[in-house]
């Protein structure tokens, strides 16, 4: 199931330090700016809702999972390998998604548009696409991009390093969400022989529809088919990429809720 917790000032430093010491979560009072304090604190946060989903979910802890990094690089049970998780975070929001199937989740806070960023993470089929829009909509689909492309990357383990470039998904554009609106974006069809594309017309992959297989991976011996989902909220956008997307969810918690 996914999990959100949009931020609401409601967790003190206090309380909040003593839920992370019972996590076994490192909580420093003192940080050198107030902008490495609210990404400590969205750090914390964030891993209190994958516990709170844990406990809903599967009756456990996130202290019972015997954390370890997997070969693919992503985090894993060693005592629960039946739960699948991950979790994401934001200036503005946290979230998780925890089941039986792997999963990567990203929340984005709302960015503007830069043609820079557009043409580094864009195929060239992508890019075509951008070119028939207007700079209103260029800004809202880059958005949606970003977070569906990290969300791939994260539900394999190959992590930002992997190259947003090598992912083509022209099929799903324009995807048109207004805010608080949810709908399953496509699929994507990830190939080892690819090679990266470029804004503007070089190179490019292939971007086919339909089911998406897991291929190159380390210790991934079997196929995995994945599906991806998007939520567009005022301040930020939602996106999953896992083998089955919830029917019901988000569910949304509150901040009082993780403390205990």
């Amino acid at each position: 199931m996914i999990y959100v917790c949009e931020y609401d000032g409601q967790a003190d430093d206090r309380r909040l330090q003593e839920r992370a010491e019972a996590l076994l979560l490192s909580f420093q009072k003192k940080c050198g700016s107030e902008r490495q304090r609210a990404k400590l604190r969205q750090r914390i946060l964030a891993r209190l809702l994958l516990d709170f989903a844990l406990r809903k979910e599967y009756g456990c802890s996130l202290t019972d999972l015997g954390l370890t990094i997997g070969a693919d690089g992503k985090p894993e049970s060693t005592l629960r390998p039946d739960i699948r998780f991950n979790i994401s975070h934001c200036d503005t929001a946290c979230a998780c998604m925890v089941g039986a199937h792997e999963t990567g989740i990203d929340i984005e806070g709302k960015f503007l548009y830069r043609e820079n960023l557009a043409r580094r993470i864009c195929t060239s089929g992508e890019w075509a696409v951008f070119q028939s829009l207007d700079a209103k909509e260029r800004a809202t689909q880059l958005h949606f991009l970003w977070s569906l492309k990290e969300s791939c990357v994260k539900w394999d383990g190959r992590g930002l390093a992997y190259g947003m470039q090598r992912i083509d998904l022209r099929g799903c554009l324009p995807l048109v969400l207004r805010p608080g609106e949810s709908r399953m974006a496509g699929a994507w069809v990830p190939d080892e022989a690819e090679q990266p594309g470029h804004g503007g017309g070089q190179g490019g992959t292939a971007g086919r529809p339909g089911i998406c297989e897991r291929t190159g991976v380390k210790n991934s011996s079997v196929p995995r088919s994945c599906r991806l989902w998007l939520q567009n909220k005022e301040m930020y956008t939602l996106a999953v990429c896992c083998e089955e997307i919830p029917a019901d969810g988000p569910y949304d918690i509150k901040e009082t809720e993780l403390l205990g």
